[in-house]
């Protein structure tokens, strides 16, 4: 797939996931009294939650042998800056271990069948590059899961928002 046809799913597919954000949780909850209730697969779904902090607590550890697992061979990732890593790229950013600490919160899964977009927040502390001052932001984000062969695999990550970055510092022991 060409870089340009690539790009313009990555907007589309952020369009949507902002739509879908900015819509209040408490009107995605009323449903016509006509409609049965859906469904969500609660095994996928508890499945998905699971797999969303392993995959967390992976990228705090720089464990990039389980992210070689869960990474389709064709995952992007699209960052709040608008640049893009692919798949062994950004195993590499992961390898360097930039995170002081990671907390994912608000985890939201959408089953489609095989198929499943999840979204959340992370709170991310991060060591500063080339002897900058560490740094404290707050990310959304929106994963594409596909089940293949009887697991979840990622195709993408985006980065959808990211506050100001905040320079903090870390006491030294003593």
């Amino acid at each position: 797939m060409s870089n340009h046809k690539f790009r313009w799913g990555m907007f589309i597919a952020s369009l949507l996931c902002w739509a879908s954000l900015a819509q209040p949780r408490g009107i995605r909850l009323l449903q016509p009294e006509t409609s049965p209730p859906e469904k969500q697969d609660t095994s996928a779904e508890t499945e998905l939650q699971e797999l969303e902090h392993q995959v967390d607590n992976a990228i705090l550890r720089g464990d990039t042998t389980f992210l070689q697992t869960v990474f389709a061979d064709d995952y992007r990732f699209l960052h709040a800056d608008g640049s893009v890593t692919n798949k062994t790229e950004s195993l590499q950013q992961v390898a360097k271990r930039p995170y002081i600490l990671r907390h994912l919160d608000a985890v939201n899964i959408d089953l489609h069948g095989d198929v499943a977009l999840t979204d959340g927040l992370v709170d991310v502390n991060a060591r500063g590059e080339h002897g900058t001052r560490n740094h404290s932001y707050l990310v959304r984000y929106v994963r594409v899961y596909q089940r293949r062969n009887g697991r979840w695999v990622m195709l993408m990550q985006n980065s959808v928002g990211e506050t100001t970055s905040m320079p903090f510092d870390v006491p030294s022991p003593k």
